[in-house]
Formats: structure tokens, C-alpha cells, sequence
């Protein structure tokens, strides 16, 4: 265990209980006593905390993200970066934390994909719009 890094749990077993207020989505940090753990990301404060010898147990890790150079960013700023470079970490009851690698640099296909989404949310709400405009208008002439 060399990475300060966010890792995917995958369980040998799933059990129910197991499972409850836990997303297996775990960040590893070493503490001052030199030791690594492991820390679930689905509550903020009050995490499940394994040390490598438990997520052994449990299961195999996959390496996901790279803390060490991890900055928070906006859900808008995550969205113009390449996927590879991007981390996503839901937290409890539906919060999240959006991080991208400092090193990288805003990708020009992600910020098109992400223009042109939004350009057909705004027209799919000027129709909605435009629709509701005229169903109220007829609806003044009826009454």
C-alpha cells in the first residue's frame, strides 16, 4: 500500500448488514501512527473505518483515484474534464464531493458534451414553457 487513493471495495460476500450506510467506496490514509486505514465515503464524519488487514478479509480493492493530487471542484468544473481524471464520491443521504487530478487540464470534448446538453435542457424548457404559455391562454378564453 503505497497511494494515498480512493479504492473500490468489491466484497467476497454480500451480506445485508454488511452493507447498511457503507458505499464500499473507501479512501485510504495513513495515520499518525504510520498505519494505513481505510475509510468509507458514505458518512462525512461518523465512517466506517477498516484497517488493511479487515479489507483484506472482506475482499479485493481496486485503485480508482489518486488523492494526492486531487482538487474539489464545482459538479459544473468536474463535467469539462475527462472522465479518467475525474473522481466522483457520493456521500450519504445524496451530497457528493467532485474531484478532478490538479495535474489535468479542462478537455475540449467533454466541455462541447457538456454545452450541447445543456443547450437541449434550455430548448426542451422553452418548449415546456411555450406549451404551458398556450394551454393558459386557452384556458383564459374558456373562463
Amino acid at each position: 500500500m503505497k497511494l494515498l487513493g480512493l479504492y473500490q471495495l468489491t466484497r467476497k460476500e454480500r451480506k445485508y448488514l454488511d452493507n447498511w450506510c457503507k458505499h464500499d467506496l473507501l479512501v485510504a490514509k495513513k495515520d499518525e501512527d504510520g498505519k494505513w486505514r481505510f475509510y468509507d465515503t458514505y458518512w462525512n464524519s461518523d465512517q466506517t473505518v477498516y484497517t488493511y488487514a479487515e479489507v483484506k478479509k472482506i475482499g479485493t480493492l481496486r485503485f480508482i483515484f489518486d488523492m494526492n493530487f486531487a482538487k474539489e471542484v464545482s459538479e459544473y468544473e468536474w463535467k469539462k474534464y475527462k472522465r479518467n481524471d475525474t473522481a466522483y464520491i457520493p456521500i450519504g443521504g445524496g451530497s457528493a464531493r467532485y474531484l478532478v487530478d490538479s495535474r489535468a487540464k479542462p478537455d475540449k470534448k467533454s466541455i462541447r458534451l457538456q454545452l450541447r446538453l445543456e443547450l437541449a435542457e434550455a430548448e426542451s424548457e422553452i418548449r415546456f414553457r411555450t406549451g404551458q404559455i398556450e394551454r393558459l391562454k386557452q384556458e383564459l378564453t374558456l373562463n
